[in-house]
């Protein structure tokens, strides 16, 4: 039994002295250096490179915010002149001996789609004295216009021009500015719509009254006169059509030149700040006995009313403390026809 066991206890001394003598041989591999192996990359995967996470510094500062670019202005003023004398051409009439019964066609003569193929051509400007191409104002007309109805001495009492510009970004333009030069009076249209008058009598004409001014002029009177772009204006084509009145049956000349029409980006003052109670504009309402009365807003509120009063009754141009306040009863710039002057912004 004895035997046994020490043969037993020999043979676990001798495999104890083999594992002592490996594990002495993996620490001494253990402190020397061998080349690293580069791990083995799946065919056809590339290598994805990570990148480092960098945790910033508290006192770091983050790249400012990119600010996008500012939408450019759109050239206005680049387009003009948008008509100009001797080089914008016209197409007229100077044969209607009743105006009304012309007016009253359909469609109407100044409506965009009226086909003014037959009518005769100008530019520059157009008149006549006791029929003959003389000088108005030390200028001699381009055109000689036709004065005279067929007995040779009753004037012929209305005149139609038409023409148009190309004008881009309609929007942006919040006023026309037009230079005339006439003899004796004038109503200027857009697209088909009323933009303003010039010397043409209150009462406006018939078929017994074609004639008519509100002052009789003895050489052409140049002026200009400010439009609003109530929405009138549009993109591309913008027709424009002139209507030329002759004071009297007897009348001794006639004359018109559309100087300049230019587009502007902002009101001017002079329009702006107008106040006075001429300055408003007076149509006929759709009903028997009214009027239409309309007006430019400016203020940052729409809050501006129209103060109304017999002009008798007015002091040196200010109203009285009985005069009455109207509200506005129309969008601001965006009503029928096109609006140049504003109402008083405040009453005491």
């Amino acid at each position: 039994m004895f035997v046994r066991y020490g043969c037993f206890a020999k043979k676990s001394l001798k495999w104890l002295a083999i594992i002592s003598l490996l594990l002495c041989v993996s620490l001494l591999a253990g402190c020397m250096s061998f080349p690293s192996r580069t791990p083995l990359q799946s065919v056809g995967m590339p290598t994805q490179a990570v990148a480092p996470q960098v945790t910033p510094s508290p006192d770091s500062t983050a790249e400012p915010a990119i600010t996008p670019e500012p939408t450019p202005t759109p050239d206005i003023a680049g387009q003009n002149p948008l008509v100009s004398s001797g080089d914008t051409s016209w197409r007229y009439l100077d044969n209607i001996a009743d105006p009304s019964a012309f007016c009253g066609s359909i469609p109407e003569w100044n409506a965009e789609e009226y086909d003014d193929s037959e009518w005769k051509t100008m530019s520059g400007g157009i008149g006549a004295k006791d029929g003959q191409l003389e000088a108005f104002n030390g200028v001699i007309p381009n055109t000689l216009l036709n004065q005279y109805q067929e007995d040779g001495k009753t004037n012929i009492p209305a005149y139609f021009f038409r023409s148009g510009f190309n004008l881009e970004h309609a929007q942006a333009v919040l006023c026309l500015e037009a230079q005339i030069e006439y003899d004796d009076a004038v109503s200027v249209y857009i697209n088909g719509r009323w933009a303003f008058d010039a010397n043409t009598p209150m009462e406006g004409y018939s078929v017994d009254s074609p004639y008519g001014a509100v002052e009789n002029r003895g050489s052409p009177a140049r002026e200009t006169h400010y439009v609003l772009n109530s929405g009138i204006l549009r993109e591309g084509w913008n027709t424009v059509a002139v209507e030329l009145r002759q004071s009297s049956s007897d009348s001794s000349d006639i004359f018109f030149d559309f100087i300049s029409l230019s587009a502007l980006a902002e009101v001017p003052d002079s329009v702006r700040k107008q106040k006075t109670p001429d300055g408003m504009l007076l149509q006929l309402g759709t009903e028997p006995g009214s009027l239409r009365i309309t007006w430019v807003d400016d203020s940052p509120d729409r809050s501006q009313r129209l103060f109304w009063e017999e002009t008798a009754a007015l002091t040196e141009g200010a109203f009285s403390a009985k005069c009455i306040p109207i509200a506005p009863t129309i969008t601001p710039y965006k009503a029928e026809g096109l609006y140049a002057y504003c109402a008083e912004t405040d009453h005491d």
